[in-house]
């Protein structure tokens, strides 16, 4: 029961502060801004190193992936020679 309580009461101040939800408003519209300038750099990029550094890691892992793939196609195509 005081679960519900407790949740009820985070929902109150939530509905009952706009301060914060201006601010964030306005932290929105920079960012939309930001993402709105035509200078040439990709979506997925435009937040700056941490974007590089995870793109450059999801590719290193598709890497990863397509030869293992590839790796095992080999295999099932020609498999070893039994014993």
């Amino acid at each position: 029961m005081s679960v519900l309580r407790q949740c009820s009461i985070r929902l109150c101040r939530n509905f009952g502060t706009s301060s914060k939800n201006m601010r964030d408003m306005a932290e929105f519209k920079e960012l939309q801004r930001q993402f709105q300038v035509d200078d040439g750099v990709p979506v997925f990029l435009k937040r700056g190193a941490k974007d590089k550094l995870f793109f450059s890691f999801v590719c290193v892992g598709l890497g990863v992936c397509v030869v293992d793939a590839l790796t095992t196609v080999y295999k099932l195509i020609y498999p070893p020679p039994p014993k």
